[in-house]
C-alpha cells in the first residue's frame, strides 16, 4: 500500500517529497499542511534496502558470471536494475505518523 496522504489531516503527499525522502536515507517526510512528521517502518526500510541494493547486486553478479575480469560490466549491470529497485520502493514503503515522545522504530 503506498504512502499517498497525511494521516492526520488527508493532505495529499507530493512525489517530489517521496522521493527526496528516498534518495536522503529515507529522512521523515513532514506534511507542509499540519506539520505532521511521517517516519519510514523499519520492515518497510529493510524491504527497501533488499529491492536496491541486494537483489539488484546478486542478479547483476549472476547475469555478468560472477564480473570476473571486467568489473564495468558488473557495474553497468547493476546501476538500471538498483534504479529499478528504487523505482519499485519508492511507491511500496511504508511511513506511519510519529506521536510526541515515540522514538523511530518503536515504541516509547
Amino acid at each position: 500500500m503506498a504512502f499517498n496522504q497525511c494521516e492526520s489531516c488527508q493532505e495529499k503527499i507530493s512525489q517530489k517529497q517521496r522521493w527526496a525522502s528516498a534518495f536522503f536515507s529515507y529522512r521523515p517526510i513532514v506534511c507542509q499542511e499540519c506539520g505532521a512528521s511521517h517516519h519510514i517502518e523499519p520492515r518497510s526500510r529493510i524491504k527497501g534496502s533488499m529491492f536496491v541494493v541486494f537483489f539488484p547486486l546478486f542478479l547483476a553478479i549472476f547475469l555478468t558470471s560472477g564480473g570476473e575480469g571486467r568489473p564495468y560490466e558488473l557495474i553497468l549491470t547493476y546501476l538500471p536494475l538498483a534504479l529499478l529497485g528504487m523505482l519499485y520502493t519508492v511507491h511500496t514503503v511504508n511511513y506511519r505518523m510519529m506521536n510526541d515522545g515515540e522514538k523511530e522504530g518503536g515504541r516509547r
